[in-house]
Parts: C-alpha cells; sequence; structure tokens
C-alpha cells in the first residue's frame, strides 16, 4: 500500500502554495485559504510582493488584501513566518510549474 503523495512537499514557499490553490481553485480558493489560516501581515505582505516577482499580480492582490486585515507582528506578539525553512521563502524562489 503506498501513501498519496503530499501535494506540497515540493513547495518551497507560501507563495507557490497560495499560487497553486489560486491555479486550481482560483479566487474564491485562495480567498478561503487566508480565511483559514492565522498569520502576520508581514509575512502576507512578502508572500503578495514574491507573486508579484514571478508575474502573479491577481492572486498578489489578493494577498495584498488579506494582508491589510492581518494583525501586524510587531503590536499582536504574533510571529513572523521565517523568511527560510519549511515555511519560509527559501531564497525567494517561487515554483510556478513552469
Amino acid at each position: 500500500m503506498t501513501e498519496d503523495a503530499d501535494l506540497f512537499d515540493t513547495a518551497d514557499s507560501a507563495a507557490a502554495i497560495q499560487a497553486f490553490v489560486y491555479a486550481e481553485y482560483g479566487a474564491d480558493g485562495l480567498k478561503e485559504l487566508l480565511s483559514l489560516v492565522e498569520i502576520d501581515r508581514e509575512s502576507l505582505e512578502r508572500d503578495a510582493a514574491e507573486l508579484s516577482a514571478v508575474g502573479l499580480p491577481l492572486p498578489a492582490e489578493i494577498v495584498r488584501e488579506h494582508a491589510a486585515l492581518a494583525p501586524s507582528a510587531r503590536n499582536s506578539g504574533v510571529r513572523t513566518r521565517p523568511l527560510t525553512g519549511a515555511t519560509g521563502n527559501h531564497n525567494r524562489r517561487l515554483m510556478t510549474g513552469d
């Protein structure tokens, strides 16, 4: 018996996951994903910048809009997602499946 592969195992950043969700489920899917996670404004702003940098302006705008509503790590005690690591931006790369 084999286990199904985790679709996100090869994602190198949160923005890569956001791009995938947007590609598979559209704007509504990305908005739903963002409504389910607790993340600080600064991390979401980095994700939006990463999406913009790789030519994905529509999902970047959705993430940017969600960031405007999210608490700031500086004011709320919410920890900012690390820049590198399992949930970080790994040298600012984004796999887009191209």
